[in-house]
């Protein structure tokens, strides 16, 4: 199984917004991609979701997102 220890995720979770936030500068403040990677920042959540059961199809922990944006592509037979 697949622990991910609080402390961890918290220093992963600042390592990526500062990432984002560094790319941003790279673009003119006013362009549309800088203003996407401070979104990232300012407007997401950063989330870390694991599938620890290994017996299932892989692309089961996909299934939990089904529905929130973007439909699944049909599986094929």
């Amino acid at each position: 199984p697949t622990i991910v220890e609080r402390v961890s995720f918290l220093a992963w979770k600042d390592e990526a917004f500062d990432f984002w936030n560094a790319w941003a500068r790279v673009y003119d403040r006013a362009s549309p991609a800088a203003a996407l990677l401070r979104a990232f920042s300012d407007e997401w959540y950063l989330v870390n979701v694991v599938e620890n059961n290994f017996q299932k199809d892989s692309a089961s922990i996909f299934e939990l997102f089904d529905g929130l944006g973007q439909p699944l592509p049909e599986k094929a037979q």
